[in-house]
């Protein structure tokens, strides 16, 4: 039962965890917003398509509910089978973890260059 009175009269959009970084949500939001490979001319499915799309959504959902570090894990994980987004926002978290989420995630300079790349031909104008 919720024993804050104020809260129940926010719209769920609006809602908040206790504490979290207001700053976390636009770390989110900024990776979001960056155009879509497929308005650049680069193809929009992949084999793997249906899958990555799952996962990322699933790693979203993670962050969203404020499971850092599993979903800096799932991110890494399909930055490094070449998902763009997933690579920008796993750079993104990795750039501002201690500030931002608390702790450090880690990665290794071959990964962070790799994702870096992906990131870079993703938002490219053709």
């Amino acid at each position: 039962m919720n024993t804050n009175p104020g809260i129940a009269n926010t719209p769920a959009p609006r809602r908040r965890a206790q504490g979290a970084n207001p700053w976390q949500g636009a770390v989110l939001s900024a990776a979001l917003v960056a155009p879509a490979p497929a308005a650049k001319g680069l193809p929009l499915f992949d084999p793997h398509a249906k899958s990555a799309h799952a996962g990322f959504d699933a790693a979203v959902a993670l962050y969203e509910r404020g499971e850092w570090q599993p979903a800096y894990d799932r991110l890494a994980q399909l930055a490094d089978e070449g998902h763009a987004l997933a690579s920008k926002l796993a750079l993104l978290m990795l750039r501002h973890g201690a500030p931002l989420y608390g702790t450090r995630f880690v990665a290794l300079p071959t990964q962070v260059a790799h994702w870096a790349r992906q990131v870079l031909s993703a938002t490219k104008w053709n």
